[in-house]
């Protein structure tokens, strides 16, 4: 059943405005920087800036991360309730990004550990101010919003406010990275319900983590904003430049959305390997051939697809991956999709493709981390200009 949910410009101030929390000490009062948003939710009456605690197990830091606002009497949101989570700001922002291990969350899937630590670091002061708002409102539609990690922590606040109150929530996203692996995709229809992920086409940052970590929900709906052009990290900006996400969500959702790529079958060639760009569009096709050869060699496909969690984070998987594929290297027909695998690999990471291509796990834990470098430097910058 459909919901009444907000309009792109709307839940793009949303997103945008929250970014003014940082500074403020907890509790503070809110006041929208958008007219928009004034217009249509008032933040004054909630309890102020939520702040939340970032960073690794030796550097953390408390900061205003969430605002809450009750809609506005006489006009189409008055029984709704809106959250908005700001994104990285922080070198402490940042640790909680890169700590890529997974965690079991409420609805007993897997998510990123470091997103997840951070939102709990806010729950408390959240249930402070919803417990009023939703206890007894059972009608109340919540609309939860964020860009680049807000975004992370928009839908896992979705995920614990319908389970925690059963209100119907909707969520917004403006370049977020991906938050759990296939399991957390695939429930994410049963856990929000509507989702709205939008993306700039040449924005690094809905790229990561990478595999097999999953957008949410699994082969859902996407709202592509602008088309991949190649990775460029000016386009991660939410808001106060040309190209950012509060200038191109304009419109109305309907013409907004398309289906989300299917994962398919692909086999690529040493020869392909001067074609390759450094693109969304390449990524895919990376990670689409990486996964056509785990299909087809037994005992890496079991390594990866038995896959419950991530408990030593993405490099030590990549790592563990290597030697599995060394194994499927061995028949014939494997080996020849490995090497144009790995010969793309190299391109899309900027490296000259040698002649000779190892089909060794040290060889292809080498490759596997060209890329895993480069992406994240790209995700680097993206979030840098973001500050």
């Amino acid at each position: 059943m459909s919901i009444p949910v907000l309009t792109p410009n709307i839940a793009a101030a949303l997103a945008a405005d929250v970014y003014d929390t940082i500074e403020m000490p907890a509790g503070a009062e809110f006041t929208p920087a958008t007219g928009v948003l004034k217009t249509f939710f008032d933040f004054s009456r909630q309890g102020g800036a939520i702040h939340g605690r970032s960073g690794g197990l030796l550097f953390r830091r408390d900061s205003g991360f969430a605002v809450i606002g009750k809609g506005k009497s006489l006009t189409p949101y008055a029984n709704s309730i809106a959250i908005a989570f700001r994104g990285t700001q922080t070198g402490y922002d940042w640790l909680s990004n890169t700590n890529t291990r997974t965690v079991t969350i409420e609805n007993q899937t897997q998510a990123h550990k470091g997103f997840y630590e951070l939102f709990k670091s806010m729950r408390p002061a959240m249930e402070q101010q919803l417990n009023p708002l939703l206890r007894n409102n059972a009608h109340a539609i919540v609309h939860c919003a964020g860009h680049s990690l807000g975004g992370a922590l928009a839908q896992l606040a979705a995920i614990w406010i319908k389970k925690f109150y059963g209100n119907k929530v909707a969520l917004y996203t403006f370049g977020a990275p991906r938050v759990g692996l296939k399991n957390f995709a695939l429930q994410a229809p049963g856990s929000v319900d509507a989702t709205y992920r939008c993306i700039h086409g040449d924005d690094p940052v809905p790229l990561a983590p990478v595999w097999p970590y999953y957008h949410a929900p699994y082969n859902g709906q996407v709202v592509r904003l602008t088309a991949d052009t190649g990775i460029r990290v000016s386009s991660h900006k939410m808001r106060k430049v040309p190209h950012c996400y509060q200038n191109s969500a304009r419109g109305d959702w309907a013409n907004l959305i398309s289906r989300e790529r299917l994962q398919r079958q692909v086999f690529l060639k040493r020869e392909d390997h001067h074609k390759v760009t450094f693109s969304e569009y390449w990524m895919n096709q990376i990670w689409d051939a990486l996964t056509t050869l785990l299909r087809q060699s037994g005992g890496a496909s079991a390594f990866v697809f038995g896959l419950q969690g991530l408990g030593a984070g993405v490099h030590s998987f990549y790592d563990n991956l290597a030697i599995e594929l060394e194994k499927s290297g061995m028949n014939q027909q494997h080996s020849v999709h490995l090497e144009g695998l790995l010969a793309c690999m190299l391109a899309f990471a900027g490296k000259r493709v040698i002649r000779a291509i190892e089909l060794t796990a040290r060889f292809i834990r080498w490759v596997f981390r060209q890329v895993l470098s480069v992406l994240d430097r790209a995700v680097r910058q993206a979030i840098q200009q973001v500050k």
